[in-house]
């Protein structure tokens, strides 16, 4: 086949303007990715619904705590499970609310361990749903870590977001700690799902 200047010339601009449809592509891709990071965290979580009882996930300074006793003095549930409480909490706890059954945990190393120790307490005391309280920016590698130890046990779980001052689901990047705090997230995902579901690091 005989190849001129002028075939070769139209061959050339179509793969320039081809490449540059593409570049711009993955451009307006990754700034989507980027804009919408936030909310992509905090998507599994949901409105809060009748349960069993309610969980406050570990390493909490008090937000989550504080959520949590919102859902219990609302009538969510009766049974309030504190994950490595500070003192402080347990104090407000066996103080503020009356009625309420309260269960601490000590043991929980992770949110991958969070997850096994609450599907084991759930099964030994006949617990059939929980609201399990965390973070915004913490909800998708909840969900990934309990959706991987809860499937095929019959229990339910739902997922509630602990309001935080400065977190935006939205505009994220525009506070220091917030992104620091997202970037960690991101890549806490990617190592649980390197380690759990592709036995990496073991």
């Amino acid at each position: 086949m005989l190849v001129t200047g002028d075939s070769l010339g139209a061959w050339l601009t179509r793969g320039v303007f081809f490449s540059l449809r593409l570049l711009v592509l993955l451009i307006a891709l990754a700034w989507t990715l980027w804009w919408s990071l936030g909310a992509i965290l905090e998507w599994p979580a949901s409105e809060p619904v009748a349960a069993d009882a309610v969980v406050v996930l570990g390493e909490d300074p008090g937000h989550r705590y504080l959520r949590g006793k919102e859902l219990l003095l609302a009538g969510y549930a009766k049974t309030l499970v504190l994950i490595l409480p500070l003192p402080h909490v347990l104090q407000d706890a066996n103080g503020h609310l009356p009625g309420v059954t309260i269960h601490i945990d000590r043991t929980a190393d992770s949110t991958w361990t969070e997850a096994q120790i609450m599907r084991r307490w759930m099964e030994a005391n006949g617990v059939r749903h929980v609201l399990v309280v965390s973070d915004p920016q913490h909800m998708l590698r909840v969900s990934y870590s309990w959706w991987s130890v809860f499937r095929g046990s019959g229990l339910r779980y739902t997922l509630v977001a602990a309001p935080q001052a400065n977190w935006s689901a939205w505009h994220w990047w525009e506070n220091e700690a917030v992104a620091i705090g997202v970037g960690m997230e991101v890549l806490k995902l990617v190592y649980y799902v390197g380690r759990f579901r592709f036995g990496f690091g073991e």
